[in-house]
């Protein structure tokens, strides 16, 4: 589980992965964006600290006593990640007390968060398990995330006020037939992107991760997103049968022919170069 968590944590921060398994397509994406009244009105404001980053555990344990949340940071779950112009660290978040399971050992597993740089840019990336918070088979719901994206606001520092990115995301438009899984909103300090995806459809507790993405600005998202795309077709187009096979087997029968259609182009898109 520890593994496999790190993996996911340090795939979403190197900007590799997301979503590849199809969880993207076909899905809408809706953002609004602060007029440049509101964004210079708010620079006459006080605003909160920036954390000198990659945050250091110090600093995410005094934001989680903020917030009066008990959750512990283990250890060995802590890790560096540098790779190209990526450099930053990974902790995760668990609870002192609860295990994921009835039966199992392991710590229970709310999340984590990734700090860093990316080409020089501050990055941070905030991720939850709903099933960590007892949101088996629950609706997407902007309440429910509520502390969490207060927490990465305060970590990444430098907005109005603590609210600010919540006040933000909970007007944008929540989909009840599931269609939208991305939101991005421009704020008085930066871009924020979220992103939500199913988790291991073969378990009987369904639910979803959440990640919160801050970036210095609009430009530097859109830079990550041509990033990811291009990650995930080279990913596409180098996985192995047997993989594919796997990730298929969850899917339904229109998901499996869009999966494949997306393998197929990106093996078109590399034979054309």
């Amino acid at each position: 589980m520890k593994k496999y968590l790190l993996s996911f944590l340090t795939v979403v921060f190197i900007l590799s992965l997301a979503g590849f398994q199809g969880d993207n397509s076909g899905t809408e994406v809706t953002g609004i964006e602060i007029t440049g009244t509101e964004a210079s009105d708010s620079v006459l404001k006080e605003r909160l600290p920036e954390p000198e980053f990659p945050l250091s555990e110090d600093v995410i344990k005094d934001a989680l006593d903020e917030l009066g949340l008990d959750w512990v940071i283990p250890q060995d779950e802590i890790q560096q990640v540098s790779k190209e112009n990526v450099e930053g660290v990974i902790h995760v978040f668990r609870d002192p007390v609860k295990t994921q399971y009835e039966y199992s050992t392991s710590p229970l597993l709310y999340g984590g968060v990734s700090s860093g740089f990316v080409e020089g840019k501050r990055h941070l990336s905030i991720s939850f398990d709903s099933r960590g918070y007892g949101l088996y088979g629950a609706p997407f719901a902007w309440e429910d995330w509520k502390q969490g994206i207060i927490l990465g606001t305060m970590l990444y520092g430098g907005f109005e006020d603590k609210e600010e990115v919540y006040r933000a995301l909970s007007e944008l438009e929540v989909s009840d037939d599931d269609s939208i899984r991305e939101w991005e909103v421009s704020l008085s300090k930066g871009y924020c992107w979220v992103h939500r995806s199913s988790t291991d459809r073969n378990t009987s507790e369904e639910g979803y991760y959440v990640w919160i993405n801050f970036f210095e600005s609009e430009e530097d998202y859109q830079k990550d997103k041509q990033k990811r795309e291009e990650i995930r077709k080279q990913t596409l187009r180098e996985m192995s049968e047997g993989t594919k096979k796997r990730l298929m087997w969850d899917m339904d029968e229109e998901a499996r022919k869009k999966f494949q259609q997306e393998i197929d182009e990106a093996n078109q898109m590399e034979a054309g170069d």
